[in-house]
């Protein structure tokens, strides 16, 4: 496709029909997320919010959200009960509007559909894109960080459903979390604990820190730092990616952001290790000038009165977390203190309930 003809495809091209996938129980904390950029028609369900926005909206949503595990755009939907049709309502599909040079990785879901193996529709899907490329198109098992576009296939009752993925690689890989330890937080559920709590003071305290998985996110929420910073996205990969509008978006959002907030966050572990990564990764974030490191048992921490504690405690696979867990018993005595953990407290208020690998954890607010 020339440039004049993008140019002149984006001037008319219809909105998305976007789905936000999010991890079941954070429905309402990405609904908020949505409707503090301006989005006000949605429909909310299990595991994702379906709305309509341009390019402009899609791009905004990427760069700024911080809940959502990834963007789909919804391609198209058509009726198929052979490979036969299939592969020739699937070449039809206007593929010049996503795919250029990319590699593609599949998800196939069906059920109660006359074409049920799973793996035959994925081979008519790569056969059908190989004859509309006129090449064969590499396949990925996993999005990769760079030249690889998700493709997803839902079948239900013989009605498919085809969506293209906006973001690449899971939203919670922000780009600068490239040390970890044992059994780490995803960057969004962290997102959604710090957006959940309410701060007495203008600090944050993580006792046992691990990676650094909650201070730096709640440092780089605190600067406004845009992920565009960090990582890249499969949109920016697309014929028709506006790099204009995309550039436009950078520049605002970098306008937002704060380089010294007024927020004073202290991140500590017993082993030192884990605050020798930690650190690497605030760097790697740009947020290492605000977050206090500190190689420190929880047992040590005494006196502490209205600071804001938000942790998550070992539990499940990880090494026994029962003293840890007594210490912040004491400490919510007089400080706010939120957990995630499979254990419910006595009296604590349940802010929300996940899955955390197979571990079904929840986010509650420890009673003082």
């Amino acid at each position: 496709m020339t440039q004049f003809h993008i140019e002149i495809f984006i001037s008319t091209m219809k909105p998305y029909k976007i789905f936000g996938v999010v991890l079941p129980g954070l429905e309402h904390i990405a609904e908020k997320e949505l409707r503090d950029l301006g989005v006000k028609n949605y429909v909310r369900m299990k595991g994702g919010i379906e709305f309509v926005g341009h390019q402009s909206l899609l791009i905004l949503c990427n760069l700024k959200c911080r809940v959502f595990s990834r963007f789909l755009v919804r391609f198209d939907i058509f009726t198929a009960t052979t490979f036969q049709e299939l592969e020739a309502k699937f070449i039809k599909l206007d593929w010049n509007q996503i795919l250029e040079r990319q590699n593609i990785c599949l998800h196939v879901n069906s059920v109660d559909s006359k074409l049920y193996h799973e793996k035959a529709i994925g081979l008519t899907v790569i056969s059908s894109l190989n004859k509309w490329a006129n090449r064969e198109i590499e396949v990925d098992s996993v999005p990769q960080k760079e030249n690889s576009q998700l493709i997803v296939v839902n079948a239900y009752r013989n009605k498919f459903s085809i969506s293209v993925d906006s973001s690449g690689e899971h939203l919670h890989k922000r780009g600068y979390m490239d040390w970890r330890e044992k059994a780490p937080l995803r960057e969004t559920i962290a997102a959604a604990m710090l957006s959940t709590v309410s701060p007495v003071s203008k600090t944050l305290l993580d006792p046992l820190c691990g990676s650094g998985t909650i201070p730096i996110e709640m440092a780089v929420m605190a600067k406004r730092l845009p992920m565009s910073n960090f990582r890249k996205y499969a949109f920016q990969d697309w014929p028709t990616f506006q790099r204009d509008r995309f550039q436009s978006t950078i520049n605002s959002l970098n306008e937002e952001i704060i380089d010294a907030p007024n927020f004073v966050i202290t991140g500590s572990d017993i082993d030192e290790k884990a605050i020798e990564t930690a650190r690497h990764n605030a760097k790697q974030a740009n947020v290492e000038d605000i977050i206090d490191w500190q190689v420190k048992d929880i047992k040590q921490y005494s006196e502490l009165h209205n600071k804001l504690i938000v942790t998550n405690p070992p539990y499940g696979v990880r090494i026994n977390g029962t003293e840890s867990l007594k210490s912040l018993v004491k400490m919510a005595k007089t400080n706010d203190v939120y957990v995630i953990h499979p254990r419910s407290f006595k009296q604590s208020k349940e802010l929300f309930s996940i899955k955390n690998g197979a571990i079904r954890v929840k986010f509650q607010k420890l009673s003082r």
